[in-house]
């Protein structure tokens, strides 16, 4: 019961953005005022700082504390949401705004790799871990929502990405994070051999 009702959540989350892709989809065609001057430069490097700072608390906490739980959660999620978006984009093939004046050059496998946005991809999953296990405790967690978007704003500045990009990135970010927060352990421990993949999972705190 618990994973139809997993299934229906992220259907749910899929129609949602469905319904709004037609009109993302012409903010494809007239948005053309693009620049990454200012703050959205943060916008580049954002995901790397983000998941250098989860893994340095996994590393660090482990499972002794929830903060630890959650910051592997969190990394769990990043990786395996980039691992995944990798094989769509290279898959879908859709040319970058800076490769063409068109949105609709897809399938051209010549290396485009539009669709989906990674760097919203990796922020999204990253910050879903953290709205899930605190949004009771701690409300104003939920302004963590606001670093996707900021992080989209800046990849369709950049010319990096169409915005149904970015959607598509950030659809795929919350079905990754809300995977593995609803994962006993990281997805990405299971590929380390078992006493190993214990000792990181228990972290430095613990074993000292």
């Amino acid at each position: 019961m618990k994973k139809i009702i997993h299934i229906l959540h992220i259907g749910f989350l899929a129609m949602f953005l469905l319904s709004i892709c037609s009109f993302a989809v012409e903010i494809d065609k007239y948005y053309t005022s693009r620049s990454d001057d200012g703050i959205y430069k943060l916008a580049s490097p954002l995901p790397y700082l983000m998941l250098a700072g989860v893994a340095t608390k996994a590393i660090i906490d482990g499972n002794s504390t929830k903060a630890g739980v959650v910051a592997w959660k969190a990394a769990d999620a990043a990786i395996t949401g980039a691992v995944a978006e990798k094989i769509l984009a290279y898959s879908i093939g859709r040319k970058r705004p800076n490769q063409t004046e068109s949105s609709s050059e897809w399938f051209s496998f010549d290396g485009s790799d539009s669709f989906p946005s990674g760097h919203v991809t990796v922020v999204t999953a990253i910050v879903t871990p953290y709205i899930l296990n605190y949004k009771d405790e701690y409300p104003a967690i939920w302004m963590l929502a606001a670093l996707p978007i900021f992080e989209a704003i800046g990849r369709v500045k950049a010319k990096k990405h169409w915005t149904t990009d970015t959607l598509a990135g950030m659809a795929l970010g919350v079905a990754s994070g809300y995977l593995a927060n609803n994962r006993d352990t990281p997805l990405i421990l299971e590929i380390i051999p078992l006493e190993q993949s214990k000792g990181i999972y228990m972290g430095i705190r613990y074993k000292f």
